[in-house]
């Protein structure tokens, strides 16, 4: 029987939104649950909007240079996730603001930053002539394999010793990461499906892939599904 965890317990501390709005790049951006928030939030519908009874991004991106002041205000170290509800690599931002966010990541040590982008080459390209902070864990999103090209974009960024990580969520399709999984290859896998009335499938045995390869890899492995009677929610800390 499938069950679903509560979201009560992740595996991050606090979401830093450095950047407003997005466009949609594949299917896994369909019921994108930031469209669909700011499109329903009257302060926000500048990013989206509804139209014919169904949100969707307008294409303005804007910066939040405010933002980047808040890690200093974090007085415990802690775990952030990027840019939850954007693109740190959108291409609507330019390189001088994402060079202020990196900045302020490499100059708070004390907290682990998670990026997660589905604009693989556009951080690579980013990265090309840039030093990535010890404490910036970069990950790509993948929902099937056909965008498994993203993965490959993330491993030749130049990073020794640090997490690099696939986001599984939506799985839309079966997927198979074990060629590029190990130490220091793809590190930390997370995985999920869709939620909600308009949910596509997820099929478990897609899940048991994912859960099984990263097994045996001996990579950690997050879901908040309940396979086989069993919780499997490794945090990327277990990364060492």
């Amino acid at each position: 029987m499938l069950e679903i965890l509560p979201t009560a317990t992740e595996w991050y501390d606090y979401q830093w939104t450095v950047t407003l709005g997005c466009t949609r790049v594949s299917e896994g951006c369909r019921h994108c649950s930031a469209e669909h928030m700011m499109a329903h939030s009257p302060q926000l519908q500048k990013f989206a909007t509804i139209a014919k009874g169904q949100p969707k991004w307008t294409g303005a991106i804007e910066p939040l240079p405010s933002a980047l002041a808040l890690p200093s205000k974090w007085a415990k170290p802690a775990r952030v996730l990027v840019c939850s509800i954007s693109d740190l690599f959108h291409e609507g931002l330019d390189d001088e603001f994402i060079d202020q966010v990196i900045r302020v990541i490499d100059g708070h040590r004390q907290h682990t930053f998670a990026a997660l982008t589905k604009r693989a080459e556009r951080m690579k390209a980013f990265f090309e002539h840039r030093f990535v902070p010890p404490n910036l864990r970069l990950g790509v999103s993948v929902e099937s394999p056909e965008h498994l090209d993203r993965v490959d974009a993330l491993l030749e960024i130049p990073v020794e010793h640090r997490v690099r990580w696939v986001s599984a969520e939506p799985l839309l399709d079966d997927l198979s990461l074990a060629p590029f999984l190990g130490p220091e290859r793809i590190n930390w896998v997370a995985a999920g499906g869709e939620l909600g009335d308009r949910a596509r499938r997820c099929e478990v045995a897609w899940m048991r892939r994912l859960r099984d390869e990263c097994a045996q890899a001996r990579v950690p492995f997050f879901t908040k599904w309940i396979l086989d009677g069993a919780e499997h929610r490794d945090d990327p800390c277990d990364v060492s």
